[in-house]
């Protein structure tokens, strides 16, 4: 899958899927440090990464590193489908 596409999925999914409704975000925006989502809201959003790229996180893996903007998260779904 084409990395743009996945981040454009995820973007898509935090903005109109999440239950509370969200100022418009970017790939780029800080989605922790910025309180676009807090920890019930990471939740939703495991579950939704792992039924759309069939992957599986490991909550250890869950960090700002990883979580911070939907560039990253889709850069890290990437390296999860690439093992």
């Amino acid at each position: 899958m084409n990395q743009d596409l996945k981040v454009h999925e995820i973007v898509d999914y935090i903005q109109n899927d999440m239950y509370r409704k969200l100022p418009p975000i970017t790939s780029e925006s800080n989605l922790l440090n910025g309180g676009i989502i807090d920890s019930m809201q990471i939740m939703k959003l495991l579950s939704f990464l792992e039924k759309q790229y069939s992957v599986s996180i490991d909550l250890l893996d869950v960090n700002a590193g990883n979580f911070s903007t939907a560039r990253t998260i889709a850069s890290f779904v990437k390296g999860l489908q690439n093992n």
